[in-house]
């Protein structure tokens, strides 16, 4: 991996550069900066390949909103939550001939809906 994918005419100087994957602490101590790479803390999505979004062939839109609504028990009625897209679709990953449910939101709230309201 290059640090300056096409640089042209640059000029550095005592310069010291280091790739780090992840997360990084750096602590000084006595004018000596120590750089220490983090483990990252394990999810459950860490057990999932990653696939990147140009990959994804949507087929079909199979739901569409753009409101999630919660009952209010005091005032009895129904009150908006999140002004967000979602949309469920069929698609295909390129690569594999299995079809899947992708479930994609959009808006300000998309992750606190995702969070929320992912199989609602």
């Amino acid at each position: 991996m290059s640090f300056f994918q096409e640089a042209y005419q640059v000029s550095i100087g005592q310069g010291t550069f280091s790739a780090v994957t992840g997360n990084q602490r750096n602590t000084t101590y006595n004018d000596c900066t120590i750089v220490e790479r983090q483990k990252k803390k394990r999810t459950i999505y860490d057990e999932f390949p990653d696939i990147q979004r140009g990959f994804v062939r949507r087929l079909k839109d199979v739901d569409h909103r753009d409101t999630f609504t919660r009952w209010n028990s005091t005032l009895q009625e129904c009150e908006i939550e999140f002004r967000v897209e979602r949309t469920i679709s069929t698609a295909k990953v390129h690569g594999d001939s299995s079809c899947f449910t992708v479930v994609s939101y959009k808006g300000q709230d998309a992750q606190k809906a995702g969070d929320n309201y992912l199989f609602n």
